[in-house]
Order: C-alpha cells, then sequence, then structure tokens
C-alpha cells in the first residue's frame, strides 16, 4: 500500500468514526429548548406591553386630535362647541358639536376598542357618564380644565392622558405619572 493510500485510509476511517458519534445528547436537546422557551416566553410578554401601550397611545392620539378639532371650530364659526367623550360597551366614542346641540342626536364616532375612560383620574366636566371640554367663540375654554385619562383596563397599570391645562385651551399629553390626580 502506497503512502497516500494509508493517509486517504487513516483519515477516512477517523471521518467515519467521529461522524458516527457527532449529534447531541438527550440532556443537551431538553436545556438548549428550555433556553429557548424562557427566552420565547419572555420576548412574548415584552411584545404583549408593546402592543398594549400603542394601543393606548393611539386613543390618546385620537382623543387629542378630537380636542384640538372642537377648538378649531369653535374659532372657525365663532360660537361654542365642545367635544363629549363616554364608554359604551369597550368602545372610547367622542363627539365634535355645538354646545346647544341636543344631548340625543350627538354625532358619537367610535374612536378606538378596549381603552376605557379611567373615572378616578379623570378630572374634565362630567354629567351622566359623559365627559366634556367645551370651548368659546375665539377657541379658549369655556369652564372647567382638567384631564381625560385612558387605560387599557382597570387592573392594568399604564395610563395615558390629554390634559388642558390652561384658559387658551393649551392641550398636552401625559403617560403615567402625569396622569395622576394630584
Amino acid at each position: 500500500m502506497q503512502l497516500w493510500q494509508r493517509f486517504v485510509l487513516l483519515h477516512w476511517c477517523r471521518f467515519v468514526k467521529s461522524d458516527q458519534q457527532a449529534g447531541f445528547t438527550l440532556t443537551e436537546a431538553i436545556a438548549t429548548i428550555s433556553i429557548a422557551g424562557v427566552l420565547a416566553t419572555i420576548a412574548a410578554l415584552g411584545w404583549v406591553a408593546f402592543l398594549n401601550r400603542r394601543h393606548l397611545t393611539s386613543a390618546q392620539d385620537r382623543v387629542f386630535q378630537q380636542i384640538r378639532l372642537a377648538q378649531t371650530q369653535a374659532e372657525s364659526s365663532r360660537t361654542v362647541w365642545q367635544v363629549s367623550f363616554r364608554n359604551v360597551d369597550d368602545r372610547l366614542q367622542a363627539a365634535v358639536h355645538t354646545a346647544d346641540a341636543p344631548p340625543g342626536e350627538l354625532p358619537w364616532e367610535d374612536l378606538i376598542h378596549n381603552i376605557q375612560i379611567d373615572p378616578t383620574r379623570t378630572t374634565l366636566y362630567q354629567k351622566d357618564g359623559v365627559y366634556r371640554v367645551q370651548f368659546s367663540q375665539v377657541g379658549r375654554v369655556n369652564g372647567r380644565l382638567g384631564r381625560m385619562t385612558l387605560q387599557r383596563s382597570a387592573d392594568s397599570p399604564a395610563r395615558s392622558c390629554v390634559i388642558v391645562s390652561t384658559l387658551l385651551g393649551a392641550a398636552r399629553k401625559g403617560h403615567d405619572q402625569e396622569c395622576r390626580v394630584r
């Protein structure tokens, strides 16, 4: 047998032998799968929290837009306008209308599902479950200042709010700590 044949045979035997012993033990496979499962669980919980926060921020944006719309309508028409908010089932609804509009004929619009008004932290004028902000003919707040606080559910700690903070009608957005009643 020539030298090159011995070399090939020797390495071939090592390759075949190591190939027969390749693979993972059951313990290694279980450990790897367990670690992957724990990491997937952590990632899923983080993703759900992200989606909940995004949903809450989206509702906050819609409330802010409705408040600005009522203020703009009051300035442009030179009449008193208001925006009203309420919860019906699991839907947050808003209506932008003149202040003298009959309550039964308000143009309610669904803003977002699965978001609730937090009644313990909302300080806007409220009557019969309807919260409102009213603007004068020049776009200034008519009546009470305050905040509209939103929550995903009663047991969720995350809160978002829109704060009407000056008589001039300045509104800003807040989260969590800013949404607490002082």
